[in-house]
């Protein structure tokens, strides 16, 4: 039901269970993402030698900051912590809809967790044929959003329009927690 980067998604049953979807790492990832940035960290190194103009910036640390942060969203089992810490948070939110992991089936390569049913919220002809008002559904997706940064010591930081279902119920579905970035109080108090 969905291709990226570094996985294809896959809608499955449970035998004598619910509706799941398991999210399967393609082979080689984690061998790629070493080897490429390997490569991106010589080259920063090189460019920080060579260009003068490189001093102001922290190519070295940049490079450092993509690969903790690649390497982190290839491990689904931090995938499924990740879920399972915004289910928590948004455990007394009756609109928001965060899967459950099934951790029988889940490994580092391979996560398995409940379907959402819903319309993807890209999908106006979809969200007006249910009957969704699409403006308060915007102002609820930006206030989840708003509630992670502003209340929560993490957010979710792959905000895509692929990530977020409307369920038939008006929940709205958050899904795709391999990215998760946090704010500290510096930062919240600038935005």
């Amino acid at each position: 039901i969905g291709v990226a980067s570094i996985g294809q998604v896959y809608a499955c049953t449970v035998t004598d269970g619910p509706e799941v979807v398991v999210k399967v790492q393609k082979p080689g990832v984690p061998e790629q993402v070493e080897e490429d940035m390997l490569i991106l960290g010589r080259a920063a190194v090189a460019v920080t030698k060579h260009w003068k103009g490189a001093q102001q910036y922290d190519l070295v640390g940049i490079v450092q900051e993509i690969a903790d942060t690649i390497r982190t969203e290839t491990d689904y089992i931090q995938e499924g912590h990740n879920a399972e810490y915004f289910a928590w948070f948004f455990k007394g939110e009756s609109t928001i809809h965060v899967p459950a992991i099934l951790w029988e089936s889940t490994t580092a390569r391979v996560i398995t967790m409940e379907r959402i049913p819903g319309i993807g919220i890209l999908d106006v002809q979809g969200l007006d044929k249910a009957g969704f008002d699409r403006k308060e559904l915007a102002k609820r997706s930006v206030g989840i959003w708003l509630k992670m940064v502003f209340e929560g010591e993490a957010f979710h930081a792959d905000p895509h329009p692929g990530n977020l279902f409307v369920e038939p119920d008006g929940r709205l579905g958050l899904v795709d927690f391999g990215m998760v970035c946090t704010v500290d109080n510096e930062v919240r108090w600038h935005l």
